[in-house]
């Protein structure tokens, strides 16, 4: 009979060598003009094995219809170094995302990776691609708006002369 110390070093060694595949996507939001290359990072991180060296990273946004629309496939196949064996390893992959390339638009961006057995999709990240950025307000806005600020301070003054005035006729 083993002893419960046995079975907790047992478990724990289950839990450790047990299938350890994660994706992460390097950032929640991205913001860029219209003309500007997004780079964004997909990070698959599995146990070494051999079955697991073969796999793609497979990079898509979602349309407004629920379908997915690839933007980017990379395929990783490498030669397998035995003394990697087990050892929880990260692929990085890089990927640059421009709009008039990839027919991309602002929305949400998805990262998969898929081995030969399973596959784990990242949380997404919000690309948003806008047209210009700030623009300085036309000189009409502005001196309206020191006009009003002017005519608000003028009736406020003389409202003001017209009610003390008005208080001291009444004593």
């Amino acid at each position: 009979m083993a002893s419960s110390i046995d079975l907790v070093i047992l478990f724990l060694w289950i839990l450790h060598c047990g299938g350890t595949f994660e994706v992460q996507q390097e950032s929640l939001i991205q913001t860029a003009f219209a003309s500007e290359v997004v780079n964004t990072t997909c990070k698959a991180i599995f146990r070494y094995q051999k079955e697991n060296t073969d796999f793609k990273i497979i990079y898509y946004r979602i349309n407004s219809g629920g379908e997915r629309i690839k933007v980017h496939t990379s395929k990783f196949s490498e030669p397998f170094p035995s003394e990697k064996e087990n050892q929880t390893t990260t692929k990085i992959c890089s990927i640059a995302i421009k709009p008039t390339e990839h027919a991309s638009i602002s929305g949400a961006y998805y990262c998969q990776a898929k081995w030969k057995h399973t596959e784990k999709q990242g949380m997404g990240t919000f690309i948003f691609f806008r047209d210009r950025g700030y623009t300085e307000p036309p000189l009409t806005i502005w001196v309206c708006l020191i006009i009003l600020i002017v005519v608000m301070a003028v009736v406020s003054i003389l409202g003001t002369v017209l009610l003390f005035w008005k208080r001291e006729a009444s004593y």
